[in-house]
C-alpha cells in the first residue's frame, strides 16, 4: 500500500547533516500515521501507535521511493556527487548547504576562506543539477543581519556566506 505522502511514487533523494536518519523518516512518517511527531520523539506511544510506526518503518525501508542520508553517509562534495550519481532521484534535498565539507586538496588549496568554499560547493550542485537535469533544493542558514533591522523579512543578502548562492540558484524562497 502507498503511504499518503509518497502517491507519485517520485525517486527523491534527501541528505541532512541536521537531523539523523531515524528523525527525518519520523517527521516524515508522523502526518501520515497520524501521531504526533512529539509523542514519537519521546516515545509516549500506546502500543496501538508504536505498532502503527512499526509497519511505517517496515513499509518505507522496503516501499519508499525516498531515500534519506544523514552525516554517517555523506557530509563531504564529492562524496555527494557520486551518492546522487549513483542513485539517480528525480530530485534532492540538502538539509543544508553550510554543512558541507569541501575535501578534495586540489580544490581546497585554491579555496582561502568559508565563502570561497560555500562557493564552490553550490557550483558544484549547480552543476550537478544541470548535468542529471533535476531540481536540486539546498538549504541554507541565514546571517544575524536580519535580526538587526526594523524589518525581519529576509532579503538575498541575508544568506550566510552568501558569496555566489543567489547567483547559482534559479530560484530563492524564503521561510517568513
Amino acid at each position: 500500500a502507498k503511504r499518503g505522502c509518497f502517491k507519485e511514487n517520485t525517486k527523491g533523494l534527501v541528505l541532512s547533516w541536521e537531523m539523523t536518519k531515524l528523525q527525518l523518516i519520523d517527521r516524515i512518517l508522523a502526518p501520515d500515521l497520524g501521531i504526533p511527531y512529539q509523542r514519537i520523539k519521546s516515545l509516549n506511544l500506546s502500543q496501538d501507535e508504536f505498532n502503527k510506526l512499526e509497519e511505517g518503518y517496515k513499509w518505507f525501508f522496503a516501499n519508499s521511493p525516498l531515500k534519506v542520508f544523514d552525516r554517517n553517509d555523506a557530509n563531504q562534495l564529492y562524496k555527494i556527487i557520486e551518492l546522487i550519481k549513483k542513485e539517480k532521484p528525480a530530485f534532492v534535498v540538502i538539509d543544508y548547504l553550510q554543512l558541507i565539507e569541501l575535501t578534495n586538496e586540489s580544490i581546497r588549496g585554491k579555496v582561502t576562506n568559508r565563502e570561497q568554499e560555500i562557493s564552490t560547493i553550490s557550483k558544484g550542485l549547480k552543476a550537478l543539477a544541470l548535468e542529471l537535469d533535476i531540481p536540486v533544493i539546498a538549504l541554507s542558514q541565514l546571517s544575524r543581519a536580519v535580526e538587526l533591522r526594523a524589518n525581519k523579512r529576509p532579503m538575498l543578502s541575508d544568506l550566510r556566506e552568501s558569496g555566489s548562492l543567489e547567483q547559482d540558484a534559479d530560484n530563492v524562497i524564503f521561510y517568513y
